[in-house]
C-alpha cells in the first residue's frame, strides 16, 4: 500500500476532461513507482514481475458495490422469511458512512452491518418484525428505517422498486 498516500490530495477546478484524469493517473502512477524504487532493494524489485496501480473508486463504482453489498442481504434477509426492499438513498447512505479512500471499498461492508443488519436483527428478536412480513428499508436522520410497505409509500411519498 505504498501508493496510498499519494495522490488525491487536490482535485482540478472546473471541468474534468478525460484527458486531465488520464493525466492526473499517469502523475500518479509516477510518484508511485518513484515511492517503490525509494523504498524497495533493487534485489527485491527485480523479482517483481509486474507493478499493478489501482485506479480510485468512483461514486459510480461505489454505489455499485453497496447494492450489491445490499442485494445479498436481502437474500439473507429473504432466506428467514421476510421480504425486504431498499429505498436509493440507503446505498447513498452507506457510501457516505462508510468510505474511506485509504481503504477503499472494504469498510463498507462495516456500514451494512452497522446500519442495516445490526438494526434489523434487533428489531427482529425484539417481536417488531415477524417472518412474512413485507419491509422496506429507508433512511431517516442518517440512520436506516424498516416500515412496512404502505408506510414507506405515505413518507416517501412513491413506491420503492422492487
Amino acid at each position: 500500500n505504498i501508493g496510498v498516500k499519494t495522490g488525491g490530495d487536490t482535485a482540478p477546478l472546473g471541468f474534468s476532461t478525460s484527458t486531465l484524469i488520464h493525466d492526473e493517473s499517469e502523475r500518479e502512477r509516477q510518484e508511485i513507482n518513484e515511492k517503490i524504487f525509494k523504498t524497495f532493494r533493487p534485489e527485491f524489485l527485480n523479482r517483481i514481475d509486474e507493478i499493478i496501480v489501482f485506479n480510485r473508486l468512483s461514486d459510480d463504482n461505489l454505489k455499485d458495490i453497496a447494492n450489491l453489498m445490499l442485494y445479498k442481504t436481502k437474500k439473507r434477509i429473504r432466506e428467514g422469511g421476510v421480504e425486504i426492499e431498499f429505498s436509493d438513498e440507503v446505498a447513498k447512505l452507506i457510501v457516505k458512512n462508510g468510505y474511506d479512500p485509504k481503504f477503499g471499498a472494504r469498510p463498507l461492508k462495516r456500514s451494512v452491518t452497522k446500519l442495516i443488519e445490526d438494526p434489523y436483527t434487533e428489531q427482529l428478536l425484539s417481536g417488531k418484525i415477524h417472518p412474512g412480513d413485507k419491509i422496506v428499508a429507508v433512511c431517516s436522520n442518517d440512520k436506516v428505517e424498516f416500515l412496512n410497505g404502505e408506510e414507506a409509500e405515505k413518507q416517501n411519498g412513491e413506491k420503492i422498486k422492487a
